[in-house]
């Protein structure tokens, strides 16, 4: 909720969820990914940089990314 707020530029009412949180010992769960590559699925956790082949993942999102906003997205 408060990365919404903060989206919309409602810094304030972000503030206030982020202290609620707090006050109330809650942690934010990490944002995360998944994928399937012939029936394995894959997770990637924001932050985690241990994925043996992260170079390798990482110029391919930026490929796509690239490709996607040629393409207008």
């Amino acid at each position: 909720l408060s990365n919404i707020y903060a989206a919309g530029g409602r810094w304030d009412e972000a503030e206030k969820v982020r202290k609620m949180m707090n006050d109330k010992g809650l942690e934010k769960q990490p944002g995360y990914s998944s994928i399937e590559v012939k029936n394995r699925i894959y997770n990637f956790v924001m932050g985690d940089e241990s994925h043996p082949q992260k170079e390798e993942i990482y110029a391919k999102l930026q490929m796509l990314s690239l490709q996607m906003e040629e393409a207008g997205y």
